[in-house]
């Protein structure tokens, strides 16, 4: 039983670095990764402005404004910022 304790605890140490290693080329793709998710959010931020926009037009012409355009927005502001943190999680 002894030798399988020891055995058990020693395992670990004899296995060397488990970090992931990144291919050649990897650096152009994150470069590309971030060009794509910079893109993303200026494209939430301009559908956030026009949503709002809208909202407000509509107040003002008595029509209501249900602010669906503003959820919606919201919703893949969250599902952006997620993909983020998953990747980062992943990734490092």
């Amino acid at each position: 039983m002894n030798a399988v304790r020891t055995a058990y605890y020693l395992f670990p140490t004899q296995i060397g670095p488990s970090g992931p290693a990144a291919p050649p080329g990897a650096a152009k793709f994150n470069t590309l990764a971030s060009w794509v998710m910079w893109g993303v959010v200026l494209l939430l931020v301009v559908a956030a402005m026009v949503a709002a926009g809208k909202l407000a037009f509509d107040k003002q012409q008595g029509r209501g404004g249900d602010g669906e355009g503003l959820a919606k927005v919201a919703i893949a502001a969250v599902i952006v910022a997620s993909a983020v943190a998953i990747v980062n999680t992943l990734v490092v």
